[in-house]
């Protein structure tokens, strides 16, 4: 809920709100649809690591359907998520909605840490409904 310390490029906004209750239409009005969904969000934590891991979970899960719902095809996601109990299920689904699926953990996560990067590249077409 920070506003962000840079300045934004003129194609990008920062809109301030609860990431679970976020409608993916609201998004739509801003643009009808994106290349890349990019999400830095994290939840306060508890020190209580299944807790922490949960609620990081709900708030990566809220992202991907958003990504999903918003992103063209061949587009991006890049989402923190604090890896732990729940996480392969969340990998899993990226890996099936994108061409390429993967955890990414910089050099720079201290020590510790469980936080980890879920990136998706080139969405794939959404499948077509049977008749």
């Amino acid at each position: 809920l920070k506003p962000p310390v840079v300045a934004l490029p003129g194609n990008a906004r920062f809109l301030a709100g609860d990431l679970l209750s976020l409608e993916a239409d609201r998004l739509r009005r801003l643009a009808p649809s994106y290349h890349l969904v990019l999400s830095d969000a994290a939840p306060p934590t508890t020190g209580v690591v299944l807790r922490d891991v949960a609620a990081s979970l709900e708030l990566a899960d809220r992202v991907l359907e958003l990504a999903l719902a918003l992103l063209a095809p061949g587009g991006g996601l890049v989402v923190k998520v604090y890896y732990g109990e729940g996480a392969e299920e969340l990998v899993r689904r990226v890996k099936a909605a994108f061409r390429q699926g993967r955890t990414f953990r910089p050099r720079a996560t201290r020590g510790g840490s469980r936080e980890t990067y879920l990136v998706g590249l080139g969405l794939k077409p959404a499948p077509q409904a049977r008749e």
